[in-house]
Formats: C-alpha cells, sequence, structure tokens
C-alpha cells in the first residue's frame, strides 16, 4: 500500500531526495531491507510505502509527519537506547538530577530507601 498525497507529489518527491541524496537505489536497497526497484519507484514518482516511511524513520531518523505532509522537524531524535553511551550518562544524571531535585531520597543505614 503507498501514500500518494493526491495534490503534492513532487513535495513528497522533493523531500525524498533531500532524505536519500547521496545513496544509489542499491545502497538503499540494502539499508532499509527493500528491492532497488522499490526504491526507484518511490523516488522517481514521489510515491512512499508505509513500509518505506518506517524504515526511513528508523535508518536515517526521519521524521514521517515531515516526510509525508511537509510539517514539523524533519528529523527525530533516536531513541535515548540507540544513543552512545555518553549520551545516555548525561541524560541519566540530568533525570536524576531533577528526581533528586523535587523529592529527596532518604537513605536508610541498612541500604534501603524511604520517602522523605
Amino acid at each position: 500500500m503507498s501514500i500518494e498525497l493526491l495534490d503534492q507529489p513532487e513535495e513528497v518527491g522533493a523531500r525524498l531526495e533531500l532524505v536519500l541524496a547521496g545513496h544509489s537505489h542499491s545502497e538503499l536497497a540494502r539499508r532499509l531491507g527493500m528491492s532497488t526497484e522499490t526504491i526507484r519507484r518511490s523516488r522517481s514518482r514521489g510515491k512512499v510505502s508505509l513500509r518505506l516511511v518506517q524504515r526511513l524513520a528508523s535508518e536515517f531518523n526521519v521524521s514521517p509527519l515531515w516526510l509525508l505532509i511537509g510539517r514539523g522537524p524533519t528529523h527525530i531524535e533516536p531513541p535515548l537506547c540507540e544513543q552512545p553511551t555518553t549520551v545516555l550518562l548525561a541524560e541519566l544524571g540530568s533525570r536524576m538530577d531533577r528526581l533528586i531535585g523535587r523529592q529527596p531520597i532518604a537513605v536508610l543505614t541498612d541500604g534501603a530507601s524511604s520517602p522523605p
């Protein structure tokens, strides 16, 4: 099933090319797990399948909303679990600081914690 925005396939195609520029059909087919012909058709017609949208979001962190209708940010942040360890540690530290700032945790001598 492909999604065709009736009066805007050229805009979808232009956004698709912004994401895929510099990548060959065969490279994209391999990276996205799709046929070379599917990639070629999508690029030439400005039509994208739901499967292609999902794969682009996953592989290139492209916002599906931006790709389909041109709204919102071009890219989405990858899930936290896919980010480098330094980013994970910084995010964990930030979340801990916010948690401690709002609800300090008293630690008992036996290692158990109790509410403040």
